[in-house]
């Protein structure tokens, strides 16, 4: 899963959405350790859905608060 993360760095437009239910998962220590190697690499950036949202709507010149109407 680390590999494949990787292979999206070159894409930061193309979010990676990470859970911590996932099925690759069995327990949460692993999820913790996934999280630290991620961090280990620093090739990472961890985001909220709401933060994404927000840069990418600043990046697409479009106002969150005129988002869905059409004019």
């Amino acid at each position: 899963m680390l590999d494949r993360i990787e292979e999206h760095a070159p894409h930061p437009e193309q979010p990676v959405v990470v859970v911590g239910h996932s099925m690759n998962f069995f327990n949460d220590r692993e999820f913790d350790r996934f999280l630290e190697s991620l961090c280990r690499r620093g090739k990472v950036t961890f985001l909220t859905m709401s933060e994404y949202v927000q840069i990418a709507l600043k990046a697409l010149d479009i106002s969150s608060s005129t988002a869905g109407v059409s004019g």
